[in-house]
């Protein structure tokens, strides 16, 4: 009995802590909104890019191999993947492709896909191969 009232006291004394904590959290925010914004913001992003860059290059191998397979499965989950990681940077043109590539996987129509990309290539190429 004597330990609950104990543990009671000890939360009170929390609890009564929490509201000082509070106001002290207010006064420091835009100060750790500022470091946020100048220290941790760009660093977060520059290694949110590099996981893009990476999972990215993963995933045009992985597109890229499942078309050789001719595995769709594989294939629109892949490109699905990639739709995702592109929205997050709101790479749209990216994740529009990646949703047309995913839809004709769906549909089974993965050899369409071949198609395009030769096409694709030769308009990029300016004709040469």
């Amino acid at each position: 009995m004597a330990r609950d009232k104990e543990k009671k006291g000890s939360k009170d004394s929390q609890e009564q802590a929490r509201p000082d904590q509070a106001r002290h959290s207010a006064k420091e925010r835009p100060r750790l909104r500022t470091r946020f914004d100048k220290e941790v913001a760009p660093a977060l992003l520059k290694e949110l890019a590099e996981a893009f860059a990476i999972n990215s290059t993963e995933l045009i191998s992985e597109m890229h191999d499942a078309i050789g397979a001719a595995d769709w499965k594989r294939l629109g989950s892949a490109a699905h993947g990639f739709k995702g990681s592109a929205s997050v940077f709101e790479l749209s043109v990216i994740a529009d492709i990646a949703q047309k590539i995913e839809d004709l996987s769906i549909e089974g129509q993965g050899g369409d896909i071949e198609d395009r990309v030769r096409a694709h290539r030769h308009r990029v190429s300016g004709g040469r191969q």
